[in-house]
């Protein structure tokens, strides 16, 4: 084990100290039902992240919060920067997966990761949202559709990126920095900067000023 496995145990073991100090903070004082539950569902959260993090190829960051019922590939690798957050049955599969500090996955996500994405810092992947990273050779008649091959192609989105409900990011695509993905939309081709998109196929409707 080299030295930088040796301090990420380190921070591991601390963070995990930390919050069962917190829990044990949350249970003997007299705060609010409410306001009790809040507290230790995000610890739980946190704490979840923490172990999911001693897997290997896993760097979680500190304060990474995983809610329950999210699914991942076991040996997929993955590295969710600072403070980021993954909500309830988010499902991950394939191999890699970086996400930037500060970001939101929400609920009921899909994101395949078998050809790799990259989602930048600040930014929200909204309810119910497909990436894709791969496709299905289809177009040969010869070839049974069940017997097609497969090919790998990385979805890339930037930083400050907000995917809004029901968004479609379909393989090989790049997403700019400062994009916003209107409801239900389906993304097919790469996106510039600070634009605004909607429709199937996503066409641009407008832009951040």
């Amino acid at each position: 084990m080299d030295e930088t496995e040796v301090e990420r145990e380190k921070g591991n073991v601390t963070q995990m100290v930390e919050l069962f100090f917190y829990c044990l903070a949350l249970i003997v004082c007299g705060l609010p039902d409410f306001l009790r539950f809040t507290l230790l569902n995000r610890s739980i959260g946190r704490f979840r992240a923490i172990v999911i993090g001693l897997g290997a190829h896993r760097q979680l960051a500190r304060g990474v919060t995983v809610k329950r019922g999210v699914r991942f590939s076991r040996t997929m690798r993955l590295v969710i920067g600072k403070d980021s957050r993954i909500n309830e049955y988010v499902r991950l599969n394939g191999k890699s997966l970086e996400v930037g500090k500060n970001s939101l996955i929400l609920s009921k996500s899909l994101i395949d990761c078998t050809g790799g994405v990259v989602i930048g810092a600040g930014t929200q992947i909204g309810r119910k949202n497909e990436i894709h990273s791969h496709k299905h050779l289809i177009h040969e008649k010869d070839v049974p559709v069940l017997q097609a091959g497969e090919v790998e192609a990385p979805v890339s989105i930037g930083d400050d990126v907000m995917l809004f409900s029901n968004v479609k990011v379909m393989p090989g695509v790049r997403i700019g920095k400062g994009v916003v993905v209107l409801n239900s939309a389906v993304v097919t081709r790469d996106l510039d900067d600070y634009g605004i998109y909607g429709g199937v196929p996503a066409v641009k409707v407008g832009e951040r000023e």
